[in-house]
């Protein structure tokens, strides 16, 4: 639509204007047998009509044509098309139409973000600088946001959390089915698992805080008194004739051999420096009287870092009196302590 072609027409700013006083009513035809008369429909009256039928339709942004009848309806349809979102999209004609947005008003932008109007008359644009509009879900948590500050719990990659975390309560961790990884170690399975370093309740000892080893190899342990305890490392072994054991760098060594008077006997291990020595026979009973008892001489400068010499041997025989060893030897138990590194 738009305004009259006719002869006769005026310009806008000379179009005739409602009266500023008068009593408003509505038209008739008239009534002869009453004597009314028909109303007389001043030129200003149409002005007035068009000019709000215009303003519609210039307010859609449509340019008004006498060749389109239906534009005020298509002005409509532009103009309230939001309404079938429910929540409407923003809308800068919509907003200069009914004067800006009322307080409280919802609507979304182009990229899907919900927002909400925090003043009366608002004609500012949604995400603006300086906007009067917030995020519909200010103060609420976004799906994003969750995942950024919470664990997911059906989640089968792993996850981490940075910072300190604690715990309040019981929290159960599942039990470990490989121990080459870096999974968590439940109590139930250290305890199968370990040796408890905390003394049962009631007792008077002290648990071991600490263990560290020191230069020598030794097993330096702290306890929870603050005292500490060295423990050097034990290791054992046998060999044809004997066996032997070393606790740190001390070794002692049982064996024994049949030897004569004079014999060089080598220890089985060489020592780094002289040991001790201790000898006894072993009963005898090669020819009668037997020898049930006997005596060696082992002088300690003939003791070396790798053998020593039995000097004499002296025997005990079974009537009384002693006697040289028999000449085919005898069987000795030797017993040598001394450090080897």
């Amino acid at each position: 639509m738009d305004l009259l072609i006719a002869t006769n027409t005026v310009a806008q700013e000379q179009a005739d204007k409602a009266p500023a006083s008068g009593t408003p009513g509505w038209a008739t035809d008239g009534n002869p047998a009453t004597g009314q008369l028909a109303t007389d429909a001043p030129a200003w009256h149409y002005n007035m009509m068009m000019s709000e039928l215009i303003a519609i339709i210039k307010a859609a942004g449509i340019t008004p044509s006498n060749a389109d009848w239906s534009q005020v309806l298509k002005a409509m349809q532009t103009i309230f098309s939001p309404a079938q979102y429910g929540v409407a999209p923003y809308s800068a004609q919509l907003a200069q139409l009914v004067g800006g947005y009322p307080i409280g008003a919802v609507v979304f932008d182009a990229d899907g973000n919900y927002w909400c109007s925090t003043q009366a008359s608002n004609m500012s644009v949604p995400g603006a600088d300086g906007a009067k509009w917030q995020s519909l879900f200010n103060g609420y948590a976004t799906e994003n946001w969750a995942k950024d500050q919470f664990l997911q719990l059906a989640l089968a990659t792993l996850q981490k959390v940075t910072g300190p975390v604690a715990f309040a309560g019981q929290t159960t961790v599942p039990d470990v089915e490989a121990f080459a990884g870096g999974d968590a170690l439940n109590a139930k399975t250290a305890d199968g698992r370990y040796v408890r370093s905390v003394p049962a309740a009631g007792g008077t000892n002290v648990r071991i805080v600490d263990a560290q080893e020191d230069a020598a190899g030794n097993l330096i342990a702290t306890k929870s008194d603050g005292t500490t305890t060295s423990y050097a490392p034990g290791s054992y072994g046998t060999f044809t004739g004997g066996y032997w054991i070393q606790t740190g760098n001390i070794r002692q060594i049982w064996w024994s051999q049949k030897i004569h008077s004079g014999d060089t006997v080598p220890f089985p291990f060489a020592f780094t420096a002289p040991p001790k020595v201790y000898t006894q026979q072993t009963l005898y009973e090669d020819q009668a009287p037997y020898y049930e008892m006997g005596y060696s001489c082992l002088p300690n400068e003939s003791v070396t870092a790798t053998n020593f010499v039995i000097s004499t041997l002296v025997l005990y025989g079974s009537t009384g009196g002693n006697t040289a060893a028999p000449s085919g030897g005898v069987t000795m138990n030797f017993h040598a302590v001394g450090v080897v590194s």
